[in-house]
């Protein structure tokens, strides 16, 4: 009555668990060949329980409906982290684009700006 106990080694479970095994030497075979060295195999199992009618006996009986799901991971990606300093405002310019303006720019001076660009574009015309 053991091997017929709830559990990962419950005959019924024989598949999730051979998959399970695949999934984790496929995970080292990746994290190994990528120089990542690490990785992540995971196992989910989910159950749903139904009622069903014993046609022998006439009693409601209850039979589990289970789904597994494998899945490997190794992290081959690099990545930063940081955050910008919070001196900056969103302002819409008069094209209706919104640009990032730090607080110590003047709007005088984004005028001026603006007035550069049309004076950069008279002397590249010219």
């Amino acid at each position: 009555m053991k091997s017929l106990q709830l559990s990962i080694d419950h005959p019924a479970l024989t598949g999730a668990k051979a998959c399970m095994d695949k999934c984790m030497k496929a995970m080292v075979e990746k994290a190994i060949s990528t120089g990542s060295n690490e990785g992540t195999a995971t196992l989910k199992i989910s159950m749903q329980i139904i009622e069903v009618l014993n046609e022998k006996t006439k009693e409601w009986e209850k039979q589990p409906i289970i789904k597994f799901k494998v899945g490997w991971a190794v992290p081959i990606k690099q990545s930063a982290e940081g955050k910008l300093p919070a001196e900056n405002m969103l302002v819409r310019n008069p094209e209706g684009e919104w640009c990032m303006i730090p607080n110590q720019v003047s709007m005088d001076e984004l005028m001026d700006d603006e007035g550069d660009d049309e004076n950069d574009e008279d002397t590249s015309e010219q």
